[in-house]
């Protein structure tokens, strides 16, 4: 989330702005950072965002900031590129369930839903159901599913199967909070939430 610090900061600043014209180093681009939080007050920060109550993790903050942000511009060199690619604008991100917990998405994909890949008769079931909801949850119009037949991975059996979602597929459909819908026969299947 150091995305924020950045944004706000170049936000308030249009001198900031102006100057990235002539910047040439992530160190150039940390220098002007650290003005620019010097401009606004490190205690408006603190007061503003609990993160940043202790020095230390804005001086950590600016410095990966500075570091990433320059990274995009070397890829794009303009910093309106630069700026959308650092905060992921038009981008689709990809997180394990546990990343997005506290988070929402139009549409949500999962990927690789085969028994063994995902959920497996080893481990603890509550806790995978428990998971697998608290994934299903982050959509808030459609979520999609895909299916592998085989894998060729060795810790993987070569034919794929998928028992364990399919009980969990099936209580979402007894549910009634989703319409189910296949394409085409294929492994995968949508689910649109029904408002």
């Amino acid at each position: 989330m150091s995305y924020i610090l950045i944004e706000d900061i170049l936000l308030i600043s249009q001198q900031g702005l102006d100057r990235l014209t002539i910047i040439n180093t992530s160190n150039d681009l940390l220098f002007l950072m650290e003005e620019l939080v010097d401009k606004i007050g490190y205690d408006k920060l603190a007061a503003t965002y609990e993160q940043y109550n202790q020095r230390e993790n804005i001086d950590r903050i600016l410095t990966s900031t500075a570091e990433l942000l320059w990274q995009e511009f070397t890829k794009y060199d303009n910093w309106t590129d630069a700026l959308k690619g650092f905060t992921g604008k038009d981008t689709i991100p990809m997180m394990t369930i546990h990343k997005s917990k506290g988070l929402e998405y139009d549409v949500v994909f999962f990927i690789g839903l085969e028994d063994g890949a995902f959920l497996s008769d080893d481990s603890e079931p509550y806790e995978e159901t428990c998971t697998f909801f608290v994934a299903v949850s982050r959509a808030k119009e459609r979520i999609d599913f895909t299916f592998s037949s085989k894998r060729g991975l060795a810790r993987f059996n070569y034919y794929q199967t998928h028992h364990i979602i399919d009980i969990l597929h099936k209580t979402l459909k007894q549910s009634e909070i989703v319409k189910v819908s296949h394409h085409n026969e294929s492994d995968i299947t949508t689910l649109p939430l029904l408002e």
